[in-house]
């Protein structure tokens, strides 16, 4: 069994993270154009990665064997508006693992962590966007104990209305 590690990311991870999120978007664009990314869209997201990397309300980890960077996930430490009497929460946005390792423990290594993360910020719930059509993804997050509690629905305009 090859050696796995969950660590923090840091600023020398990014370039490897960025090619593992351009997989994420691209299997999600494969599944709806609405995840079509920009041309520019892994700048953009060096930018915001780099900013979560450094930043006191959030976590970027990331999932090695035997050295190599295999997988990743980002979490903030959210808050919700004011009239609900949970303040704050740990709202996961993005895990990927490349093909190859999936399905061999490393996601829920890494969502592990992140609850750990969360709990020591006294944090007390998580949450995540999940495709309605990434079957793998839905699977996925209800093995690790979430469900469905709202659902979120899009709906093109037509500019020339």
């Amino acid at each position: 069994m090859p050696d796995v590690a969950i660590r923090q990311a840091v600023d020398e991870d990014a370039e490897r993270i960025v090619e593992i999120w351009i997989g994420l978007m691209d299997y999600h664009r494969d599944l709806d154009d609405h995840f079509n990314r920009r041309s520019d869209g892994h700048v953009q997201f060096d930018d915001f990665l780099r900013t979560n990397i450094s930043s006191e309300s959030s976590i970027v980890l990331v999932a090695t064997v035997d050295g190599s960077i295999v997988g990743y996930t980002m979490a903030q430490d959210m808050e919700y508006p004011p009239v609900f009497e949970v303040k704050r929460y740990c709202f996961i946005t993005d895990i990927m693992i490349v093909d190859g390792h999936r399905g061999s423990g490393i996601g829920s290594n890494l969502v592990s962590a992140v609850r750990d993360w969360a709990s020591e910020r006294g944090l007390t719930r998580a949450e995540v966007n999940v495709h309605a059509f990434n079957e793998m993804g839905l699977s996925f997050w209800r093995s690790m104990g979430f469900f469905q509690h709202t659902a979120r629905m899009r709906s093109e305009i037509d500019p020339g209305r």
